[in-house]
């Protein structure tokens, strides 16, 4: 065969298209395989990867449950100590604790190791109630001391005369400036107690006025009167912004909290109402009372304390929408009722015994029986968050008393004498001015009518 054969060339050519067509192949192969292992690789490195995110999760959380576990075992360890120590054991860790406090606050140093003298604890004393004893609730300020060591035999007294019918109640100011009275003719005065001038409120009712209260802001004054009515003042106007109505019976007291435009109401129909003064709105009805219900007052807190004739006396949860019930003490109705601080309240009843209550028993504190000879307790003035407590009656006198830091009893420092019905009682933010109204007659009634008394505002200056 020749070399330019056509079949030789043809076999030839086919040989290598064959030939180019398996080297693609193997090529193509080769590529795939080599893709493959790549993928087969980089799936080994992420999957060993996420092993590893995996066991270090692992680890923390078994770490964090193991925290968990020690802790949850050293509070028990702790509760079982606590369990098991001693009443003598529980005082020291106390007493280490308070001392750890008092050491942090810079109140004794850390090395001293003298021993003190009487003035010298006094002083300590008074620095551990002031900084380590809690605001709310538990603060006492002494305000008794300074007035038992005033002259309270000799006061002198001013006396600005009503000539209409008898004051029924008073309200003041936080800052002694303006008291507010009313009367039995529904007459209602604004008194400078500066200048000793009154202004008349633009009143058209001609109904009993038997309730007042003043907000803590000084701009709004409520009353409740003989017609069931709860009428609100501007204080700066003297005019009225209006009436709540929703009472069946006549308005026996009234209350604002503190810090705040809500007010409470009690009516002889033995209901408490809360009305929003801001809004003039109706709120809520409180039902309990089995008979009428005389006074009201309240804190900060949601909780008002109303008394009744039923010779009880209830504290109202709001926001549990529940009442506590206190009673077994007086044989008559209770007829005024005030809070000292968030847990004592002072009641004075128509037997004219004077009780203190603490609001986490069920029995009272102590219960001072005739404390004005006999006569009934007309009404009382606590200074909130202070040892200072005054009643009055229509025995003579205005009773002062001081409540003692230890067990909560009251004692009895000092007396004014002062003539007629003390419908309503007050002290000017210096404590140097007591405000007394004073009257013919009960606030409520006619039972008694001491006609030779000169009824009006009281204006006694403490030396």
């Amino acid at each position: 065969m020749s070399i330019n054969d056509p079949f030789l060339v043809f076999n030839k050519a086919k040989r290598s298209k064959f030939d180019r067509k398996t080297n693609y192949k193997k090529r193509r192969y080769n590529n795939t395989k080599r893709n493959d292992e790549e993928i087969i690789s980089s799936s080994s490195n992420s999957s060993s990867q996420e092993e590893d995110l995996m066991s270090t999760v692992n680890k923390s959380h078994q770490k964090k449950q193991i925290k968990k576990q020690k802790a949850i075992e050293q509070e028990a360890e702790e509760e079982e100590e606590k369990i098991k120590e001693t009443p003598q054991q529980k005082r020291l860790r106390i007493s280490k604790d308070i001392l750890k406090s008092v050491i942090s606050q810079g109140l004794i140093d850390e090395n001293t190791q003298t021993f003190f003298d009487e003035d010298q604890i006094k002083l300590y004393d008074q620095k551990l109630r002031d900084k380590l004893i809690p605001k709310k609730g538990f603060r006492m300020d002494r305000i008794a001391e300074k007035i038992s060591e005033s002259n309270l035999k000799s006061p002198k007294i001013t006396i600005k005369r009503n000539r209409s019918l008898p004051f029924t109640c008073m309200a003041m100011d936080k800052k002694g400036n303006f008291a507010y009275t009313a009367s039995k003719n529904g007459l209602i005065y604004k008194w400078d107690l500066k200048t000793l001038t009154k202004e008349k409120f633009a009143n058209n009712q001609k109904n009993t006025i038997l309730c007042i209260a003043l907000s803590s802001s000084g701009t709004h004054l409520a009353t409740g009167c003989s017609s069931n009515l709860v009428t609100i003042w501007n204080t700066q106007t003297l005019k009225c912004i209006g009436a709540l109505k929703g009472h069946r019976k006549p308005v026996s007291g009234v209350s604002f909290r503190t810090k705040s435009l809500e007010l409470f109401s009690c009516s002889f129909d033995g209901t408490i109402k809360i009305w929003n003064v801001e809004e003039m709105g109706f709120m809520e009805t409180l039902f309990g009372h089995e008979d009428n219900c005389m006074a009201i007052d309240c804190l900060s807190a949601e909780r008002p304390v109303s008394s009744g004739s039923d010779k009880t006396f209830r504290m109202w949860k709001i926001a549990s929408e529940s009442h506590l019930i206190f009673d077994g003490v007086h044989e008559k109705a209770i007829e005024c009722i005030k809070y000292l601080n968030d847990s004592i309240i002072i009641a004075g009843g128509q037997d004219g015994n004077l009780s203190v209550w603490n609001t986490n028993k069920k029995k009272p504190i102590q219960v001072i029986e005739d404390a004005h000879d006999g006569k009934w307790i007309c009404s009382i003035m606590t200074v909130p968050f202070s040892d200072l407590v005054m009643t009055g009656s229509f025995d003579g006198f205005i009773r002062i008393w001081q409540i003692q830091r230890r067990n909560d009893h009251l004692l009895e420092i000092g007396k004014i004498p002062i003539p007629g019905f003390i419908n309503s009682l007050s002290i000017t933010s210096d404590h140097k001015r007591i405000i007394a109204c004073v009257a013919r007659e009960h606030r409520l009634g006619r039972w008694y009518n001491l006609s030779k008394v000169k009824g009006g505002l009281y204006i006694i200056e403490l030396k």
